[in-house]
Formats: C-alpha cells, structure tokens, sequence
C-alpha cells in the first residue's frame, strides 16, 4: 500500500552538508543546535566538560551501515576513555522509528478515542496512520539485527508524503529530544569522571548508569522554556523506551538497571503531573514491548489518570522479571 502514492515532497536532503545515508541524517544539526540552545544551563556545563575537565569538542557521526546489536556491544551512543561521544547512525533511525510509532500509536489508539469517549485500550491496526506507524516500527526493530535501507514510501524525517507531514514533524522534535537527553546521559559519564576507570563491581556499574540517568533528567529540568520542556520530557521518556525495545529481558544481569526500573525511574523524577501525556506514552511503550516479544500486557480499558495505567502495567512487568 505504501508504494502506490508517488512522493512528491521536496527532501530535505543538502549533500553538501549532510552526513550519511539514511534518512535520520537530516536531523544531524538539529541535535546539535539543541545541546547548545535548549538549556543556557546545560550549555555551561558542556563548555566546562570540554575546557576544564578534558571533554572532546564535537561528536563522532558514525556512518557504517551496521546492525545495532553485536556479540559484545551496542551501537547506540558511548563515551570513550578520551572523553570522545560517538552516535551511529542506524540506532539514530532506529530512535526515530521508536519516537514515531509511540507518537502516533498513543495518539490515535488512547488520547484521540479518550476525548471521544471510544477508548478500548487496543489499537486500531486499520487506521491509516497506525498502518504506517505499525510499518515504521518494523522497519527500526529489523535494524537491531540486519541493516537495511530506509523505504521512502514509509513516514521518514527526509522526504514523506504530506498526509503524514503533522506526525513526523512531531517525531522530529521528540527525536531531537530524546537525543538530547541520550547525550546528556553521556556528558554525564564525562561529569562523574566514570571514563577515567572500570567499575570494580556490577552494583558500581548500575549506580554509574542511574547516576547518568540521573544527570541527564536534571539537565532536562534547567530548560526554563515552557514551550520546549514538555517535548524534552517526552524526549527523555521516548529515548528510555528505546533502550528497552533492544531487548525481550527486563533483567541486564545487575551491570545496568533493569529497563522498567530504569524507566520508572526517569518517570519519577521528571516532575510529571497525573495526567501528563508521558505516563501514557511510557505505558503504551511497555505495552507494544509485550505485544512485539509475544509477552500480555493489554492496556487498561479504564483508569483515572496516566499514572495509573503506568504503575498498573508496570506491576505486570515486574510480575514476569526473572534474574
């Protein structure tokens, strides 16, 4: 169905500044202008890292047309003993798709059928744009394992049709969020100095990841923009969930935080009322992890708040955790 309709958007492709060769690439300046605009705060620091505390100006675009998930490692974003941060492009395609989907699915499937009293907490897998985001979501959990090429027929950040031009200019917004908070959580890494030595212990280890977290949700807090704070919440939410698509185990063997706990954690600290949109976005995120690794998590058909469907679906999770 995606192929019958020619695109005739015009790209926002520039090959003369543009690295890489999927569509995400051009968002590349994007994350940047927001690590040095979104927080005057958050951008002294960063000066700071880099003048005083030997932090590495500029960060590593790798273009290498690789799955995400090695043997041994995770090509998502890092920080290296030189205090170098590196991002890869496929697990920046593969945020993106995450972001996209979880917009349009809690969209369409919860706050559109709440505010007309139609929600039935399953997703409406006829509606057009939930076709399209089902098919987006696809796309980025096949990058974990085998890199591929980006079908432009599909909503993508670089050239899309314009009946999905309302959601991926959101999903933009939230990419660029959710990267924010991914390399504040790498900043801090530089911050605490955990670069400069290897954790003697997997408990040192969990803290250093929480500790992190952590930096990064306060540097979240100091944007004083009303407008922009919101989406830099749903940035930091998003962002968390991607990391827990990665993989069917909750539990990540006591040398990271579990991926609910983690996530709970983020929830919490973000200063989110009862009725903010993130809960909801964060419980429809564990819901779409249950379904894509055959595990039931049905979303509550009724609730009082957000919250609540959170901390309900998240007592499930923890009822099937296994060490």
């Amino acid at each position: 169905m995606f192929r019958k309709r020619i695109l005739r958007k015009k790209t926002y492709y520039n090959p003369n500044s543009h690295q890489g060769e999927l569509p995400i690439r051009v968002l590349q300046h994007n994350i940047i202008n927001w690590l040095e605009t979104v927080s005057p705060e958050f951008f002294k620091t960063l000066m700071d890292e880099i003048s005083k505390n030997g932090l590495h100006p500029g960060i590593k675009y790798n273009v290498d047309r690789q799955n995400i998930i090695h043997a041994v490692s995770v090509n998502a974003a890092s920080i290296n003993s030189n205090r170098e941060i590196s991002i890869y492009e496929t697990f920046n395609a593969y945020l993106w798709c995450i972001c996209y989907s979880l917009l349009v699915s809690f969209d369409e499937t919860i706050q559109k059928p709440h505010l007309k009293g139609k929600y039935t907490g399953k997703l409406d897998k006829k509606n057009e744009h939930m076709m399209a985001a089902i098919a987006v979501f696809n796309y980025g959990m096949s990058l974990k394992n085998s890199y591929s090429t980006w079908d432009y027929s599909l909503p993508n950040p670089e050239k899309y049709d314009c009946k999905y031009s309302y959601y991926v200019q959101k999903a933009n917004s939230i990419f660029v969020c959710s990267m924010f908070f991914i390399l504040a959580h790498e900043v801090g890494h530089s911050f605490y100095n955990h670069v400069t030595y290897n954790p003697a212990t997997a408990a040192q280890s969990l803290q250093e990841e929480l500790d992190a977290d952590n930096f990064a949700i306060d540097k979240v807090l100091t944007c004083k923009d009303t407008r922009l704070l919101p989406s830099l919440k749903h940035g930091a939410v998003a962002g968390m969930c991607a990391l827990l698509f990665l993989s069917p185990k909750l539990y990540q063997n006591g040398y990271y935080p579990d991926a609910d706990d983690r996530i709970r954690n983020v929830m919490e600290k973000l200063e989110l009322k009862d009725l903010d949109l993130q809960w909801g976005m964060a419980s429809l995120a564990f819901t779409l992890w249950g379904n894509h690794f055959g595990i039931d998590f049905p979303l509550p058909k009724s609730s009082e708040n957000y919250s609540e469907i959170f901390y309900e679906i998240l007592f499930q999770m923890n009822t099937i955790k296994k060490p």
